[in-house]
């Protein structure tokens, strides 16, 4: 049984990985969270809790003791603001595995970092600082990490047809959380799969039905106009007046 701590498990993705991982019988989860109430309680009572913060180092080193295995899904969610939470967490989560001589860490990135890809605008922030991040990973020799690059990210069941590939997409620009965690997973626990994946980043593409497609293109162009909507009165400088 492989003992694994998962960070950034409140987010989507990272909810995802908790899920799946609490089922799997060859893994022991524990959860490093801020917000242990956004867990569902069914998986709550699976995992093991620990209460902190990612920019605190010696909380993280403490809870990476007696780990195999690191999962990150570190992020802001829909937050598009200036940030250093992931480059700053990611810190010192290679520092406290160094300090306890853990090895394997697998990532979530973002596909606009994947070569020949350019960011979007409303999303240069939140792409800057996974950007800070994995140009610190690319320094560390000492440390088996895999970053894991989805394009867009939605809310859906695991396909068992998703397609991944080093330093590209696979066609989709669609990756659902629960494909995404189960990629993951199989690198923590598959040590072929981990070989081969070391220090690379890989593109990761889910293929829908028909049906979730249709109903996930219909979410989406409200979701994006909403998002687009959000920055735009961010960056105008009008919800900094109310939000300062």
């Amino acid at each position: 049984m492989k003992k694994l701590v998962v960070f950034g498990g409140t987010g989507r993705t990272g909810l995802a990985v908790l899920t799946r991982a609490s089922q799997d019988p060859e893994l022991q989860v524990t959860a490093y969270l801020r917000k242990p109430e956004k867990v569902p309680v069914n998986v709550r009572s699976k995992i093991k809790i620990v209460l902190g913060n990612v920019l605190d180092a010696d909380q993280v080193a403490n809870v990476i003791e007696g780990q195999d295995a690191v999962i990150s899904c570190l992020g802001k969610g829909f937050n598009i603001c200036p940030t250093t939470l992931i480059s700053e967490g990611v810190k010192n989560i290679v520092q406290g595995m160094r300090e306890h001589g853990v090895k394997r860490i697998v990532l979530v990135g973002v596909a606009f970092l994947l070569p020949g890809r350019k960011t979007m605008f409303i999303l240069k922030e939140i792409t800057a600082d996974h950007e800070r991040a994995l140009n610190y990973l690319k320094k560390c020799k000492d440390i088996d990490w895999i970053m894991s690059m989805p394009p867009q990210i939605i809310d859906a069941p695991y396909t068992d047809t998703y397609k991944v590939a080093i330093n590209k997409l696979c066609g989709s620009k669609k990756a659902t959380t629960h494909d995404i965690a189960h990629w993951m997973l199989t690198c923590v626990k598959d040590e072929e799969v981990a070989k081969e994946y070391k220090h690379q980043l890989v593109g990761i593409s889910s293929f829908l039905s028909f049906k979730q497609g249709l109903t996930r293109l219909k979410i989406g162009y409200y979701g994006l106009f909403a998002f687009a909507l959000v920055g735009t009165l961010w960056y105008s400088g009008w919800l900094k007046n109310i939000f300062p």
